[in-house]
């Protein structure tokens, strides 16, 4: 049993949405449990989870008392509970993490949370791994991050990945940066927000955040293709011709119709997105000569396609070559 003194310090919020987890739950609460750095509240937020998650938690809270439950009174989604969980928070930083997920080892939080100190900033990131989770095995060439020193908010190239990111609450609640509580794609606008308040960045290539990939393989509705557009379109509005997210953000977009669209690519309402995503193409910032006329567009979806079935197929090691040759291709 852990327990807290009273007064104590709280120096990390770890705030966990969750909905429907129960297989992976316990394992993303145990690697934050083992931490190094004591001094953290667990913060999770049950969006009205229909398994056994919640009954997890609560078994797990009642022999550690830095584990804290909240939920929603109706599902709400993943930006939502984020919300809740940062004003229910009270540590020094606050850090994200998904319920599937979990840290790469116990010296993560102590570590982002000493190099925050030092540097003396309000925001820093570390690296992330992927776990293939049919084949239990980290995938060694995910990682995001290729050196460690100050970067300004300008030069940061992706608003993803922001769960490798420990932030100031103080900041957070200053610049009132809460999460979008849109179903899906929420968590770019966030991370474009605190990019648009935040002048500079302290980055490490420690490997910190363990995204659990290739368990679940969902096609996107033209609900959610929908949402992601819209999501793109406000992050172009935050962000500036200034910033450097640009690239990945044109990747997105072919990542969106491969996933959600080409399945149904000729009827109506699916050339109305590839409209679509040219409209938003067209609006990013001219030097980057993004090309986005409508056979082009079609060539990249195609072929983004074949690379997601490619790699189910291949071993692991052949994976990047496949991945490497598509961003070239969406880089010309």
């Amino acid at each position: 049993m852990y327990n807290i003194m009273k007064g104590h310090c709280i120096k990390v919020s770890v705030i966990i949405p969750m909905y429907n987890v129960e297989n992976y739950i316990e394992g993303c609460i145990n690697s934050v449990q083992h931490q190094s750095l004591k001094d953290i509240e667990i913060i999770v937020v049950d969006d009205m989870s229909t398994d056994s998650s919640l009954q997890i938690v609560k078994k797990i809270a009642q022999d550690d008392v830095r584990v804290q439950i909240l939920s929603t009174n109706k599902n709400s989604g993943a930006g939502f509970a984020r919300n809740l969980g940062i004003k229910a928070a009270n540590g020094e930083y606050c850090i994200f993490m998904d319920g599937d997920d979990f840290y790469y080892d116990n010296e993560c939080l102590e570590f982002l949370y000493e190099k925050a100190k030092e540097k003396r900033v309000v925001s820093v990131g570390g690296d992330k791994i992927d776990f293939d989770g049919k084949n239990k095995e980290f995938i060694k060439w995910s990682s995001i991050r290729y050196k460690n020193g100050f970067l300004d908010a300008k030069e940061i190239d992706s608003v993803f990945w922001y769960t490798t990111y420990i932030f100031e609450r103080k900041f957070l609640i200053e610049n009132k940066i809460l999460f979008s509580e849109a179903r899906i794609f929420e968590d770019p606008i966030f991370f474009a927000n605190v990019l648009s308040k935040m002048s500079n960045f302290y980055l490490t290539s420690k490997i910190i955040y363990v995204y659990r990939v290739l368990y679940k393989d969902k096609r996107l509705s033209f609900g959610d293709v929908e949402n992601i557009f819209m999501a793109t379109e406000s992050i172009r509005n935050i962000l500036s011709d200034e910033y450097s997210i640009w690239q990945e953000q044109y990747i997105s977009i072919i990542k969106t119709l491969a996933d959600g669209i080409m399945p149904v690519l000729f009827t109506k309402k699916g050339f109305f997105y590839f409209l679509n995503a040219q409209k938003i193409i067209s609006s990013f910032p001219g030097r980057y000569k993004f090309k986005c006329n409508i056979v082009y567009l079609l060539g990249l979806t195609a072929l983004f396609k074949i690379n997601h079935a490619l790699s189910k197929k291949l071993p692991t090691k052949y994976k990047k070559i496949i991945k490497n040759v598509y961003r070239l291709l969406c880089n010309k």
